[in-house]
């Protein structure tokens, strides 16, 4: 499977990756180091 597991709708064709669905709320990243990262459900 290219690209791992991922979870799908078939309804609506919706698909996300198995990684970005576990990932933390919040993170500390060293390519931002100003303050952490937060994961929004849109851009804003």
């Amino acid at each position: 499977m290219k690209g791992g597991p991922r979870f799908s709708c078939m309804e609506c064709e919706f698909r996300l990756n198995k990684n970005c669905a576990e990932a933390p709320i919040e993170m500390d990243h060293h390519f931002h180091h100003k303050h952490n990262l937060k994961l929004m459900a849109s851009s804003p």
